[in-house]
């Protein structure tokens, strides 16, 4: 079976609000820190403040990829489930993945911004503008397509891991766990788990690895072992 469908759109609309959300946030980092900058400035509140942006525009966007993932592999499953119970998981997994997520989003942000300010102050011909250009790749659209990647890869397959969790909640059958990888090009680290099921070469699941695209499909056991 094939991976979630709507992939490439997946990972472009969400690469796209959160460049678009970075983007703001530079501006208004920027005007907080002022001419000079003062790390001070950017208090805890500030902080928060940013945080609870980044989730609102991650959030939706992966509990979505989530349901994307299950429904997936559930039109091809001859089971069933209440959806409704996989729309409660997607709503846990989601509301505590997406506070862990945003907090390393923001930590690895706060700490370049943190070694940048003090670069500042060490290189006399140092500017605001210069500052702003250093912090690019904090908040530029290869940093906001690399999480997109990622985390549209991790919301699908723990869609797809908790559905098999449902099935075997609901009806005792225990579904066999496929690692897929995008195609033939897999890097080192993720061929050698293509089609070996769960417990075989894997224990993880996807990404395992910075834009990993891999996922993960379920066969029943019956048809295994037809």
């Amino acid at each position: 079976m094939p991976d979630i469908p709507n992939r490439a759109t997946d990972e472009a609309d969400l690469a796209s609000k959160i460049a678009r959300m970075l983007q703001r946030q530079l501006g208004t980092v920027m005007e907080e820190l002022g001419d000079p900058p003062n790390l001070d400035k950017l208090t805890p509140e500030f902080w928060q403040q940013i945080e609870s942006e980044t989730a609102e525009v991650i959030r939706p966007q992966i509990e979505g990829v989530f349901l994307e993932g299950a429904q997936t592999l559930l039109d091809d499953q001859p089971v069933g489930v209440d959806w409704g119970l996989v729309n409660e998981r997607a709503v846990d997994w989601t509301s505590q993945y997406t506070f862990e997520l945003v907090q390393g989003i923001t930590n690895t942000t706060r700490d370049l911004i943190d070694k940048k300010v003090a670069q500042f102050f060490e290189e006399p011909s140092s500017t605001i503008r210069s500052l702003t250009k250093e912090l690019q790749q904090a908040f530029g659209p290869v940093r906001a397509e690399m999480i997109a990647v990622t985390e549209v890869t991790r919301a699908a397959a723990e869609g797809q891991r908790q559905l098999a969790d449902e099935i075997q909640k609901e009806t005792g059958i225990v579904m066999i766990e496929i690692w897929q990888t995008a195609d033939d090009d897999a890097c080192p680290k993720c061929r050698p788990r293509h089609g070996h099921p769960k417990g075989d070469v894997w224990q993880d699941y996807p990404p395992l690895h910075v834009r990993c695209r891999c996922w993960v499909n379920l066969e029943h056991p019956a048809a295994t072992n037809a």
